[in-house]
């Protein structure tokens, strides 16, 4: 029966050394090559003054101490190729090193980006589901609105104070109240003007005025003073607050 041809373990090329570690031993085989160059050098030069001193004493060059000057100068030779072969082992395990550092980095990056890319999604799911929520919600409160200013009683209607239960101070409360949010731009806070009044106090203001103008006479004048119907919407900003407008560059 054939075995499958899975890789054993020790068939798996192995990982390069961390960059640190690749660089000590790049910079300790580089030393040991500059000293076995050294050696050589030396070496050679040892060789051509024996075969220098032979030529003076005669014909005869193959003395003992050339041959030994030979074998030594053959010897460091060896030891510097075998040096100089480690530092071009190093050079490749070095350069592998930072590959493969560079490539985490490319990787780590990605991995960092779809996990962002997911999140984003996510939120953008969650965002587009509580629009869809707000714009009905919106679109509740305009109609209860409507509705509340329809049964409001004919005899009532004429009351000013019951101008804050008109569909269009209900779309200023419900624009007020995304601005005061922060989900749309805000000029106001430039001339320096309040942010509204939150819609749910607004509400229960105008709950609390529904009953208690329920039982005061028609013709009453203890209505609400203007100060009080201006804090139901965003504030209008008066000519004080429009002196205070900051100068536009020229």
């Amino acid at each position: 029966m054939p075995f499958p041809l899975t890789p054993r373990s020790h068939d798996k090329a192995p990982r390069p050394l961390p960059v640190e570690d690749a660089a000590a031993v790049l910079a300790e085989r580089q030393a040991h090559a500059a000293t076995a160059l050294a050696e050589l050098d030396a070496k050679r030069a040892a060789y051509n003054a024996a075969v220098g001193e032979a030529a003076l004493a005669g014909p005869e060059l193959d003395t003992p101490a050339v041959e030994r000057a030979h074998r030594e100068l053959t010897r460091a030779t060896d030891r510097h190729e075998r040096a100089r072969e480690a530092v071009r082992f190093a050079e490749n395990e070095h350069a592998a090193a930072v590959a493969e550092a560079a490539q985490r980095g490319i990787d780590a990056g990605w991995d960092e980006l779809e996990r962002l890319t997911a999140a984003r999604a996510q939120a953008a799911k969650k965002f587009a589901d509580l629009a869809v929520k707000l714009a009905a919600a919106r679109d509740d409160f305009l109609r209860a609105a409507q509705s509340a200013r329809a049964a409001l009683p004919a005899a009532a209607r004429a009351r000013s104070h019951f101008d804050m239960l008109t569909a269009p101070a209900a779309v200023g409360q419900a624009h007020a109240e995304l601005r005061r949010l922060g989900l749309i731009p805000d000029p106001h806070r430039a001339l320096g003007v309040p942010a509204a009044k939150p819609l749910v106090d607004i509400a229960a203001e105008l709950c609390a005025m529904v009953k208690r103008m329920r039982n005061e006479p028609a013709d009453t004048s203890g209505e609400p003073d203007s100060a009080d119907l201006r804090t139901m919407v965003r504030p209008v900003p008066g000519p004080e607050d429009v002196d205070r407008q900051p100068e536009r560059a020229t």
